[in-house]
């Protein structure tokens, strides 16, 4: 009992549950003690904890764009999008980048892509649009 209160978030929990049944006007009979509180707390606390276990310390991995465009900026880093572009465009059909849309072949409404092969040799396609982000990223490290 002396462990579980000593941790804040879990005495906060139990004393707020105590408090509603206060406000709920339960009769004193039917609310749960001290010790029952603390125990309903603590194995709530451990299902939300092992609910979002799973969600933590997934870092996003880079494609093979990525790890280009960081390769690139990594040469000039007051690289401007249209200068990426430029050179993605050299870099096109030589390895990791296959071609890029020309705006002039697309019809209304259609968003330009860079398509490329991925790490694990899959077609992939990105925005042209998104090149400011992926510009981005490498520019904060």
């Amino acid at each position: 009992m002396d462990q579980r209160i000593s941790n804040a978030t879990l005495y906060k929990i139990v004393t707020d549950d105590m408090n509603s049944e206060t406000l709920r006007c339960v009769p004193v009979k039917s609310r749960k003690s001290f010790e029952q509180a603390l125990a309903d707390a603590e194995t709530t606390m451990r299902f939300f904890q092992s609910a979002f276990s799973p969600k933590g310390g997934k870092t996003r991995k880079n494609d093979a764009l990525q790890d280009l465009i960081l390769e690139l900026v990594g040469e000039d880093q007051d690289m401007t999008e249209s200068e990426l572009l430029g050179k993605l465009k050299g870099e096109a059909g030589a390895g990791v980048v296959t071609s890029i849309d020309e705006p002039s072949a697309l019809l209304a409404g259609d968003i330009q892509c860079i398509h490329f092969v991925n790490d694990d040799e899959r077609p992939k396609r990105a925005s042209v649009y998104g090149l400011k982000d992926r510009l981005s990223r490498p520019k904060q490290k």
